[in-house]
């Protein structure tokens, strides 16, 4: 419908802008030449592409002088409800894929590989034929290495499975358990000729094993092998109980209990220590349905001494039997600013992951975003429940900086522990080169220095090690920061100003949405971009902002080059306006304050006033 000629109030408006900034209608006459032409100026402007954002000649500075092509845009339409990220040229992100990394590394006897772990560049594999197969992964150069004779093997005509192994964090030693119930462990050193039946543990079934971070300090000789030959590492065992193993170079072993983890007793899963800021040591130990952390805040001078603390326990829904595991890997923090030690429990729920909790800086990092209120070692738990689809447990995990990635017998599943959506998945059985190597069975534990950098996963198959690879992974993730609403962190990961526009503009949505004005109009006009100019400012005069109006304003005339002429002078002249429009309101305000003063002067006078 037409707008009326004039304004029913004119008479106490200063102008058309405080016409319009009260809700009052204006009048539909034209304006002057200069202005008309000020305005086609920047419409042509906006249509040639030198300034994206000016199409006021449609919308807001026709509303400003009173032109009927005011666009009717309310300020409740314009904050974003959904994801501002969407469709961002040059955002990039995350690619995934699996390859085969070494074929054939079963050995020369036709034998099947049963577990793998990998540390120091090099990949320790064990077959269903009793032996061990060590695999440079830079060169593909394997060695098979036989494990010694126990007993039990010798009154049998083929030797028992590996069933599993892990590896020194140098990728020079390993232990490894065979039999149907883990219960003959062998340690592997690097200048032995032959693997050594460990008869302390004997009459315990291994289930994990961990080496104190000190260890991974030892000196190296020219040859690589450890200068010392005294090895000691830990291990947890199906009756739930922690013992710390000795080996030295004579081949002599001792073994002793440390712990006994709180009833109810439970198989011990894995295992796995790190060192603290402040040069403590932190335990993590897992069972089919709890964790249990070890050391404190500040970590203990040993793993004896961390287990001497009451621990931080996290216990969730899981079965006995199930197959628990436990990572830990250097990532970006929660808080967006450098990197932290994180930790991963593969329970029967889904992946619980979160930071580890040490010293300094990074403690207080981890406590402002513990969701768990642990207060202890273990900070900002969080549950990453597994897709839907999928009814069965899963195999494996592995971390990579940004995902986890869980493996079931037939598919594979990367998983963004920041949006927790599927980045991405394969269905293995269609790919021809995946299916002559046999169904993963699960990822080599992954036992490497933490400090020597994150190493991808591998997984293995009955003949080969497939490695994940990822491309530009964390080149998508300020979106996912940006869904959490996690701002600051988000411009840091963000590559182009593009992606900080958007950034910067879904920050200022929610700015204007808490009614913080001010501050919007200064994001709004940083990320000038993502915002459209016309929609910026129709927002603030629906919500009756003039003053954040005035602010954006100057904003986005500051950033405009010298030589845009024709914007400045747009700009300036509504600036103009605005201040006019600001100095009458004021105005009207002293002079009502003034008869206030005198009307109550006239009262307690007793006389009579007069306006």
């Amino acid at each position: 419908s037409a707008r009326p000629a004039r304004c029913a109030l004119r008479d106490r408006c200063s102008s058309a802008a405080h016409c319009l900034h009260l809700g009052h209608p204006v009048a539909s006459a034209p304006l002057a030449g200069g202005a008309r032409g000020m305005l086609d100026e920047w419409g042509e402007a906006a249509r040639g592409g030198e300034h994206t954002a000016a199409t006021l000649a449609a919308g807001v500075g026709a509303a400003a002088y009173g032109l009927d092509a005011a666009a009717d845009v309310r300020a409740s339409s314009f904050v974003a409800t959904g994801d501002s990220s969407a469709a961002v040229a040059g955002s990039g992100g995350g690619v995934f894929s699996l390859d085969v990394a070494e074929r054939g590394v079963n050995g020369t006897r036709g034998a099947y590989l049963r577990c793998a772990a990998h540390a120091g560049g090099s990949a320790v594999c064990g077959t269903d034929r009793g032996t061990l197969v060590r695999v440079t992964l830079a060169t593909g150069e394997a060695r098979e290495l036989e494990l010694g004779a126990s007993e039990r093997s010798e009154r049998v005509e083929s030797p028992e499975p590996v069933t599993a192994v892990w590896a020194h964090p140098r990728g020079d030693a390993a232990l490894a358990t065979s039999g149907r119930s883990g219960t003959d462990a062998y340690y592997v050193s690097p200048v032995w000729r032959r693997a050594r039946l460990l008869g302390k543990l004997r009459t315990c079934a291994v289930k994990a094993c961990c080496w104190a971070p000190v260890a991974i300090e030892q000196p190296r000789g020219a040859s690589g092998a450890s200068d010392q030959s005294t090895d000691a590492f830990y291990v947890g065992t199906a009756e739930g109980a922690v013992l710390a193993v000795t080996v030295d170079g004579e081949r002599h072993d001792s073994a002793r209990q440390l712990a006994q983890i709180a009833a109810p007793r439970e198989p011990i899963c894995a295992m796995a220590a790190a060192e603290t800021l402040a040069g403590g040591v932190v335990l993590l130990v897992a069972t089919p349905t709890r964790l249990f952390a070890y050391g404190g805040e500040d970590g203990a001078a040993s793993v004896e001494g961390a287990l001497q603390r009451v621990p931080d326990v996290v216990e969730l829904p899981g079965f006995a039997d199930h197959k628990s595991e436990l990572l830990l890997h250097v990532a970006a923090a929660d808080g967006g600013t450098g990197d932290a030690l994180r930790y991963a429990w593969m329970a029967a729920p889904g992946v619980y992951h979160g930071e580890l909790r040490t010293s300094g800086a990074e403690a207080v990092s981890a406590l402002e975003h513990d969701t768990n209120g642990s207060g202890g070692v273990l900070a900002g738990g969080t549950l990453l429940s597994y897709p839907a689809m999928e009814s069965s447990p899963p195999l494996s995990i592995a971390a990579t900086e940004f995902h986890f990635a869980v493996l079931w017998e037939d598919r594979l599943a990367v998983i963004n522990r920041l949006s927790e959506r599927v980045a991405f998945e394969e269905t293995l059985s269609r790919r021809y080169e995946l299916r002559t190597e046999g169904a993963p069975l699960g990822f080599a534990v992954a036992c490497g220095d933490l400090q020597d950098g994150q190493p991808p996963p591998y997984a293995f198959t009955p003949r080969s090690l497939l490695v994940l690879r990822a491309s530009n992974e964390g080149g998508d993730i300020w979106r996912a920061l940006l869904g959490r609403g996690d701002y600051e962190a988000a411009l840091a990961r963000c590559s182009t100003q593009a992606q900080r526009a958007v950034v910067l503009k879904a920050r200022a949505d929610a700015c204007f949405a808490a009614g913080d004005y001010s501050v919007a109009a200064d994001y709004y006009a940083r990320g000038s971009e993502a915002a459209r100019f016309e929609e910026v400012t129709l927002a603030f005069l629906e919500a009756g902002q003039p003053d954040a109006l005035r602010a954006y304003l100057l904003h986005r005339l500051d950033a405009l080059p010298r030589t845009d002429r024709s914007q400045i002078t747009m700009l300036v002249t509504w600036l103009l306006e605005l201040y006019l429009d600001k100095a009458a309101r004021l105005q009207q305000r002293m002079a009502a304050e003034e008869r206030a003063e005198r009307h109550a002067a006239a009262s307690a006078a007793g006389g009579v006033f007069e306006t």
